[in-house]
């Protein structure tokens, strides 16, 4: 697993596919994961009292190993009855979402208004 000539993804499917195949070590570790999630994700829901708690990145690429843990912990953690009906869910925007999130809010001002990027002044090709 420590192979760093495998990128993140690659990774990923790899435990997914150790997951499938019910290897005890892996759904372990994966269960820890979960749990840890869902101890996190009970102090946002007690606080902020969220309609829905979205897990994107590798968290949504192993979610469905993940939920199950995740929602025992909210349950037993969350005060209000039905985890103050919090939603959890899967993001299906793709691996990526997040980076992509953050470039377009960096980038909204220019968006918005294209003036405000100085327009450089083209060199002189002779």
């Amino acid at each position: 697993m420590h192979d760093p000539s495998l990128d993140l993804e690659q990774r990923l499917d790899l435990i997914r596919r150790r997951a499938e195949r019910k290897d005890r070590r892996t759904l372990d570790a994966l269960a820890r994961v979960g749990t840890g999630l869902g101890v996190g994700a009970a102090v946002l829901v007690n606080v902020f009292n969220p309609r829905v708690v979205l897990l994107g990145g590798y968290f949504a690429q192993l979610g469905p190993y993940l939920l199950g843990p995740m929602l025992t912990e909210l349950e037993a953690r969350v005060v209000a009855p039905g985890i103050g009906g919090c939603r959890v869910e899967l993001s299906w925007l793709g691996f990526s979402a997040a980076a992509r999130g953050g470039a377009h809010v960096a980038l909204q001002a220019v968006f918005d208004d294209p003036a405000l990027v100085p327009v450089r002044a083209e060199r002189d090709s002779g």
